[in-house]
């Protein structure tokens, strides 16, 4: 059985914050790893021996990160969904999605992070004599993750 392996180099990167759309000038991201948790529970038989029980696996996904190019519109952005977030965690939650794409912008893939939290927003060091792009990373904390 023959298949076609295709690699992408130079992909582009979108990160839409729910309702607050798209926020620009994504340069990297970590996408969420789910972990398998699976907990052992015991009874205890009538001849006093633990009796392992089997409960329901869950999975629990990582952060994901996503930086971004320093711009004034996009640290406000991710900044007031932080703010949201730390505000009130049960309205603020949103379903954020990272998009990755080709370099002439055909979907490679989609990673729905449902019931998002935004965690921590931070920005690169200030080096007046460098020559570095001020950057910015969004943290989210997603309940669940769907990828297509």
């Amino acid at each position: 059985m023959s298949t076609n392996l295709v690699g992408h180099s130079n992909t582009i990167i979108e990160l839409t914050l729910g309702a607050a759309g798209a926020l620009e000038g994504c340069i990297s991201c970590t996408a969420p790893q789910p972990t398998l948790d699976l907990p052992q529970q015991f009874a205890w038989s009538g001849d006093g021996k633990p009796t392992n029980i089997n409960g329901s696996a869950k999975i629990a996904w990582s952060d994901a990160t996503v930086t971004f190019l320093g711009t004034q519109e996009a640290f406000n952005k991710a900044h007031t969904k932080l703010v949201a977030c730390h505000d009130n965690p049960d309205t603020a939650k949103d379903t954020y999605v990272i998009t990755l794409k080709t370099k002439d912008g055909q979907p490679i893939r989609t990673i729905n992070c449902k019931d998002a939290l935004v965690t921590s927003v931070t920005q690169s060091d200030h080096d007046a004599n460098g020559s570095q792009f001020l950057t910015g990373t969004i943290t989210i904390r997603p309940a669940d993750v769907e990828i297509t």
